[in-house]
């Protein structure tokens, strides 16, 4: 009995995993600020708060670059209303899409395949990849998960041969489409499913009507983006094409890398070819083009490789090799890859019982082949992710910090959030007003994000400490950074950093002028942090007792842009200007070390 609950516990554990490590690479890397494509959802949140309909309906139809994102809209809008616009909600929203995408292709696989449990592993592995970082960190990015999900669920009903199964295939292909633009791809793929299906003229008719009526539909004062290039580019550069599409198959397994991603790409593609070239032979024995329950596996490769070709015509006239190569499609792709291992899987058992023919192992196993390949290029694609994920964290946290500060920060700045500073000023306006996103969250750091304009205080000697007082700008103050400067020599005086506030000092450190790097930062982290700090009046002193002239450090002064007075030196203190500090850095990992 144990063992029995074992060989099915164990293999549970396993396909359960990359959900669990999932949902801890979002809890650790995941940022509630909205970025780029992001702030399109802004204009919707406005009809919303003016309870204007008929514009909420246009901007909800309204073209999102080539898609037209209706579906995807609905629950980011519907959340937005629960949480405040907490774009960490839409995260978890994916990983919950994630979950349905994993579940439909467990039913593909249950009445294609009958296999183990165990050789459902390796599909929860790659479903999870954390190579799809992008989609996986990025709120808006659940439309390629509302897409994917869509279409191979639409995949599964297709496969019914019922009215019932139809029509649920029909709604995962409206839904496919108004997801992504990708999710049209459906609507082909769909009709010659049912083809080979031999399904009744009345479901072809049905299903040929809608999607003519969804496809009209999709292009009715559809505009090709202005900023885009033109789909013929991909034409007149058809070996540039075809490496952007390889790059594009094998991205999933290609740990970010575009050489390896071609090559994995090549890899795949030739090991489909090898595959279909063996199944020919049995064709011809058995007279079976396609086995009926071999039609949603083959569905899925068919959509991913066509998606693959979609992608590379619409985005190689960018000139940008690595975009073929963009986490955000792996989502799209991997699909490819998991209709691919289910083939194999299917037919990988020798001997095999199918439409009354038998088929003999062959000394060639494309399942061990793909299992090689994906093993391999998980493992380098999770650690990707993985460095990925600590990158966008710090990138964002600074990005929140902007924008919870937006109205003191220049438009160069502003720019890390969104192309135009003028919309994002407009839109950061709304949010705080409404006290939406960022705005609902205390400020947790003080960046210097405008080192133009800066100047050194002058050499900081016994007779001369730098001395300034600072309103504590963040709810939580963990560690204090100073940028000093150290007239580009070496240095073999030593400096004493304090920081106290009405109580005492609250820490203190010394530092060997040996140690510090010319315009680099100096972190001190407080032995206990100070909570509440918000508001609360600091004494920040830099003092040495064994500098001299040639042989002493500086701190650089920046234009005010947190609130502080300079007390010493006294020669520079009426200057609108306070030392250069930052908070909190460590503590979010902006900074890891001086530098």
């Amino acid at each position: 009995m144990f063992k029995d609950r074992l060989r099915v516990l164990l293999p549970l554990t396993l396909i359960a995993a990359p959900v669990i490590v999932e949902s801890g690479y979002i809890r650790c890397f995941a940022v509630n600020v909205p970025v780029m494509d992001e702030w399109a959802l802004v204009p919707c949140l406005q009809a919303l708060a003016q309870r204007n309909v008929r514009s909420f309906l246009a901007l909800l139809w309204s073209q999102h670059n080539e898609h037209r994102i209706v579906f995807p809209r609905l629950p980011l809008l519907a959340l937005s209303a629960v949480t405040g616009w907490n774009t960490v909600a839409e995260v978890y929203l994916s990983l919950l899409l994630a979950i349905l995408l994993l579940a439909s292709l467990w039913l593909i696989y249950t009445r294609a395949c009958r296999g183990s449990l165990w050789s459902f592993v390796p599909l929860s592995w790659l479903v999870f990849s954390l190579g799809q970082w992008e989609n996986i960190l990025w709120g808006w990015q659940l439309v390629f998960y509302l897409e994917t999900a869509a279409a191979v669920l639409g995949v599964y009903f297709l496969a019914g041969n019922s009215l019932r199964s139809l029509i649920w295939a029909i709604l995962c292909g409206i839904v496919a489409s108004f997801s992504l633009s990708n999710g049209l791809l459906i609507w082909p793929v769909g009709l010659l499913c049912l083809a080979l299906a031999r399904a009744c003229k009345r479901y072809l008719t049905l299903w040929s009507l809608v999607g003519t009526l969804v496809v009209v539909g999709y292009f009715q004062g559809y505009t090709l983006p202005s900023h885009h290039p033109s789909p013929m580019l991909a034409f007149s550069q058809p070996l540039t094409t075809a490496r952007f599409f390889l790059a594009n198959v094998g991205a999933p397994l290609g740990g970010g890398e575009v050489g390896l991603s071609e090559i994995v790409g090549t890899y795949l593609i030739v090991l489909l070819l090898i595959f279909l070239y063996t199944r020919l032979r049995v064709t011809k024995r058995t007279g079976i083009l396609i086995p009926r329950s071999d039609i949603p596996l083959v569905s899925l490769v068919l959509l991913s490789l066509l998606s693959s070709t979609l992608i590379a015509v619409t985005r190689v006239g960018f000139g940008h090799p690595d975009w073929a190569i963009n986490s955000r499609y792996s989502t799209i792709t991997l699909m490819g890859i998991a209709g691919m291992y289910l083939l194999f899987v299917k037919y990988s058992a020798p001997d095999e019982s199918h439409s009354g023919s038998r088929l003999k192992r062959e000394s060639f196993s494309p399942l061990s082949a793909l299992l090689s390949v994906l093993v391999i290029g998980l493992a380098i694609t999770n650690l990707h992710g993985i460095g990925m994920g600590e990158a966008q964290r710090a990138a964002r946290t600074r990005m929140k910090y902007i924008l919870q500060t937006f109205d003191v920060q220049p438009d160069g700045v502003l720019e890390a959030l969104y192309s135009s500073p003028q919309t994002v000023r407009e839109f950061a306006t709304f949010l705080k007003e409404h006290r939406l996103s960022v705005f609902r969250e205390p400020v947790e750091l003080l960046l210097h994000t405008r080192p133009g304009g800066s100047v050194p205080a002058g050499e900081i000697v016994p007779d001369r400490p730098i001395v300034q007082t600072i309103r504590c700008p963040v709810q939580t103050l963990k560690n204090v950074g100073i940028f000093f400067a150290t007239y580009a020599r070496n240095n073999t005086s030593h400096i004493e950093i304090t920081l106290a506030d009405g109580g005492g000092p609250v820490a203190r450190q010394v530092v060997s002028s040996a140690q510090i790097k010319d315009n680099s930062w100096v972190h001190v982290t407080l032995p206990k942090p100070i909570e509440g700090c918000m508001g609360r009046k600091l004494v920040l002193s830099i003092v040495s007792q064994d500098a001299s002239p040639g042989n002493a450090v500086t701190v650089w002064m920046a234009p005010r842009y947190y609130e502080g007075e300079l007390l010493e030196p006294e020669e520079i203190s009426s200057d609108d200007r306070v030392v250069a500090l930052e908070l909190n850095v460590l503590a979010y990992e902006i900074r890891r070390s001086s530098e």
